[in-house]
């Protein structure tokens, strides 16, 4: 089965292409500044690929947030788009556990030394943030479990000051846990271990917490081939229209217009 990944939470953007849980395409966007202008441009190649492969989408998985407001918007908006066009069901994953995710697939990848353990265990907990803006920051906790197997319907963040966030991850650091976040709340200069930014292939992320939720629909229909079926039952899969985003907070516009 075969599923396109993508998300734009911020100035850059990744699209993914997965066959269950391995990833076969992967391309990160927007380095140059113009991601909704690339969009369209990789979108096109991942789906020229997969037509070399023969191969067609069963649905599109995207980051529904939180993220920076035109950044999800961008992401939602390709999703709704290509998904409607395709006539096939979204599934909306979000950002923090994606971020995650990733964390702990590169911890695998690091040397024994620079690890702040095996990220996979059970109990191994990960402290994820994303920018806010105007002083503040999301922020989520997940541990190894949560990752192997996400719920259905997932964890939101909650808003904290920029202040709280820093003494989070001082303790964390101090705790030997995995800290994933944007470079502009990270600490200044050369990062402890255990601490990264958030990888320009967040669609990785995206994808694997996707297809884990899908094979656990998978699996209690105990048939592979009925877990599109039972996911869109329990609306794990919807309907294109259907998808927002997790904007969490409201604007600075919004918040302006409602002070006046």
């Amino acid at each position: 089965m075969f599923h396109l990944a993508l998300e734009s939470i911020a100035k850059t953007g990744s699209l993914a292409i997965f066959s269950d849980g391995e990833v076969l395409w992967h391309r990160a966007i927007g380095d140059s500044g113009r991601t909704a202008a690339e969009f369209a441009v990789v979108l096109d190649q991942a789906l020229r690929w997969l037509e070399s492969q023969q191969q067609q989408l069963s649905f599109v998985s995207v980051a529904a947030g939180p993220g920076s407001f035109t950044g999800l918007r961008v992401g939602i908006t390709t999703c709704k788009t290509l998904a409607y066009a395709l006539k096939i069901p979204v599934m909306p994953v979000g950002t923090m556990i994606a971020i995650a995710c990733n964390a702990a697939i590169a911890s695998e990848h690091e040397p024994a030394s620079d690890s702040p353990g095996n990220a996979w265990q059970a109990t191994h907990r990960f402290q994820v943030g994303v920018n806010a803006y105007r002083g503040q920051v999301f922020r989520a906790t997940f541990t190894g479990a949560e990752l192997q197997r996400p719920e259905i319907k997932g964890r939101s963040a909650t808003i904290c000051s920029r202040s709280e966030w820093d003494a989070l991850v001082n303790q964390a650091v101090a705790d030997q846990e995995t800290v994933c976040a944007d470079a502009a709340i990270l600490p200044k200069g050369d990062l402890p271990p255990g601490v990264s930014e958030i990888p320009k292939l967040l669609a990785i992320g995206v994808g694997m917490i996707a297809f884990r939720k899908l094979s656990s629909q998978s699996a209690a229909a105990d048939h592979p081939s009925l877990g599109l079926q039972v996911a869109q039952e329990n609306e794990l899969l919807i309907d294109p229209m259907k998808l927002t985003a997790d904007y969490i907070k409201r604007s600075a516009a919004e918040e302006k217009a409602d002070s006046r």
